[in-house]
């Protein structure tokens, strides 16, 4: 197999890959197994799905390169790599001690250096994680009279009347798609509480602290998870190069030949599905989900100089937050008169947008061609006009972001009818 002739960026090829490796280790041919490493690692990242990251320590440490190991198997480690547990030979997931490739990563399980350093740094337990409202971050805000019945005030417990004067709250969650529930204080109990009140202060005037929001931090993508692991080593210059050049992959859409007997059978049936699947695919929203945090931690206008040092699709991703002030200022750095209304009309609810609105946008694509260019960069890597309740991307649930519920992102789209072959599609 030529390594360089794989497509590096497919699942099935990081497979390939870690079997070729395998094999080389398993034949004790070292020399040729680091030659290859080599060879791939001039590639991006790795699947973090894959085991190559695990038999790349191995090989190091069959080469009596026993600090090039631990390099490696720190950065599985900070990077999230999912088969991490591998490298521990107490792990409760190997169920065989007899597996073979448990046997092949005995030069591993026992270097006792190695199992120190997993034995402190690593841990499977779940360590329960309680919201407070005096320091998790929240990520969306209400007040207003209750609406509901049956709920109980969250500081004080006692159970609130319909109609009492509240404020209703999600808590930030992590890595998880979803925030909290949503929860409901009284007014008089959250404004006699100083720290509750503190809390809510950071969350309207975006004065948290990175830290408050590094918990829960095994995302999906690795240069996040690193990202959060490594906070001690914070260069907001490096952070927003990543955020404007995530290596992510499209989302793959689902085929369906339209010659098929009936309009019926394009749902649940005869799908045609690439199972030959990009690694990271999808993954794009994490990234505009990590702005969104620096921008709650108070780096806006950091961000906003630092504009012209960045591609010119990133402005765009600063015109997804629903904050008015903040997309007249992207819009006038952008040289866009007139965009940043657009764009609120762009995102309103379908019911609202009216054949002229609709023409008001596709004549703005039309004139402006960089815009149309820049838009379509902007919407593939981070696929905010898709719609899920199980891949959301952009968080849609942050308040926000809350211009992209109902699937309203799409309607961005119709800045591109003039030039459909720059659909994401």
């Amino acid at each position: 197999m030529d390594a360089l002739n794989l497509d590096p960026t497919l699942v099935s090829t990081w497979k390939g890959y870690t079997e070729k490796l395998k094999t080389y280790l398993a034949r004790k041919e070292v020399t040729e197994a680091l030659t290859f490493i080599e060879e791939v690692d001039q590639f991006d990242l790795p699947d973090n799905a894959s085991d190559f990251i695990v038999y790349k320590a191995l090989a190091n440490v069959m080469n009596e390169d026993l600090n090039g190991g631990l390099s490696t198997i720190q950065k599985a480690l900070s990077h999230g790599f999912k088969t991490f547990w591998k490298f521990d030979r107490n792990s409760k997931a190997w169920v065989d001690h007899s597996d073979p490739d448990y046997i092949l990563l005995n030069p591993i399980h026992h270097n006792t250096e190695i199992q120190k350093w997993i034995a402190q740094h690593y841990s499977v337990q779940i360590i329960p994680w309680g919201f407070d409202i005096t320091q998790t971050p929240l990520c969306l805000l209400r007040q207003a009279p209750l609406r509901r019945e049956n709920v109980r005030c969250y500081i004080s417990k006692k159970k609130l009347k319909k109609g009492e004067p509240v404020y209703e709250f999600q808590f930030f969650n992590g890595s998880h798609d979803t925030p909290s529930n949503t929860f409901f204080a009284h007014g008089d109990a959250v404004n006699s509480n100083k720290s509750a009140m503190l809390n809510i202060e950071n969350y309207r005037s975006n004065s948290y602290r990175l830290n408050d929001y590094a918990f829960k931090t095994d995302y999906t993508h690795p240069l996040v998870s690193s990202f959060w692991n490594q906070l001690d080593r914070f260069d907001l210059d490096a952070i927003l190069q990543i955020i404007a050049n995530p290596p992510v992959h499209p989302t793959p859409y689902l085929a369906q030949p339209l010659h098929t007997e009936s309009v019926a059978s394009l749902v649940g049936t005869n799908l045609l599905v690439n199972t030959d699947r990009q690694i990271y695919y999808g993954t794009g929203g994490i990234f505009a989900n990590l702005l969104y945090i620096l921008i709650k931690c108070g780096y806006q206008q950091d961000i906003i100089r630092r504009l012209p040092t960045l591609p010119d699709h990133f402005p765009l991703l600063l015109m997804c937050f629903n904050d008015t002030t903040l997309r007249r200022s992207v819009a006038a750095f952008m040289g866009y008169t007139g965009l940043a209304d657009l764009y609120e009309q762009a995102l309103s609810p379908h019911t609202k947008k009216t054949p002229q609105v609709v023409k008001n946008l596709v004549d703005f694509g039309h004139k402006n061609p960089d815009f149309r260019r820049q838009l379509a960069k902007s919407l593939d890597l981070y696929e905010y006009h898709l719609y899920s309740n199980y891949r959301p991307g952009i968080n849609w649930l942050f308040e926000s972001f809350d211009c992209y519920k109902n699937a309203r992102g799409g309607g961005l789209l119709d800045f591109l009818i003039s030039e459909p072959e720059l659909l994401p599609v």
